[in-house]
């Protein structure tokens, strides 16, 4: 991992400091199987002060990961760092999403880049509330947090997001594509919920050893 904790860059705009400052960080498009989907317009991310400063992103079976956040009171200074914080640690683990318990915060707050093109576009989604539709479709879903484990998770194919954005105003974005499915995922690390509680039998049968190695581990290790 580079050591960015020392640097401060100050941007007029929030998405253009991001993309500025994480370009080593920028991953693969086609980690995410060649799927797009096409967002709505998306909320602009007004300017401040970005800290260099990736957050751990911890993992299974930490206890925050199980538990269902807690509603984010006020969007200032403290979540709008946390949010770009959040952003940087996402592409350095070249993901598409993340939420806040997966970096130790119990906060109804998640980023996330679905990748349009291969120009950065993250979108910060504080206090979200999903409605699904549109018929179960089974695909392959990873995780930060639970490494190197790849499940077959069913999740309806169409959804509409409504959230706060950094500048506390409200927005509404909707996916019939890959959109839908991250933020699905995202939203499910909120309710304390995992890709894992969502295996299907020979899934569970397949990791079952592997994830008995993460609690082990965990235990050992004390969570660090």
């Amino acid at each position: 991992m580079v050591d960015l904790s020392s640097r401060m860059v100050c941007f007029p705009d929030f998405q253009a400091a991001i993309t500025a400052t994480l370009k080593e960080y920028r991953p693969d498009p086609k980690r995410v199987n060649g799927r797009r989907s096409r967002l709505a317009v998306q909320p602009r991310l007004p300017w401040r002060t970005v800290t260099e400063t990736p957050l751990q992103i911890i993992r299974y079976p930490h206890p925050v990961l199980a538990a269902r956040a807690r509603p984010v009171e006020a969007v200032d200074d403290e979540i709008r760092s946390l949010a770009a914080r959040m952003i940087e640690s996402m592409y350095k683990a070249e993901g598409v999403g993340l939420a806040a318990p997966q970096v130790g915060r119990s906060l109804r707050l998640f980023v996330a880049d679905p990748r349009e093109s291969e120009e950065m576009d993250p979108v910060v989604f504080v206090n979200p509330v999903l409605e699904l539709d549109g018929e179960l479709e089974p695909f392959e879903e990873g995780c930060l947090s639970i490494p190197d484990i790849r499940v077959i998770v069913r999740r309806p194919g169409a959804a509409s997001i409504t959230a706060t954005n950094l500048d506390g105003d409200p927005f509404t974005l909707r996916s019939d594509g890959f959109a839908a499915r991250v933020w699905q995922h995202e939203f499910d690390h909120l309710e304390g919920k995992l890709i894992i509680d969502r295996m299907n039998p020979r899934d569970r049968l397949v990791h079952r050893r592997a994830l008995k190695e993460m609690r082990a581990d965990f235990e050992a290790t004390g969570g660090l």
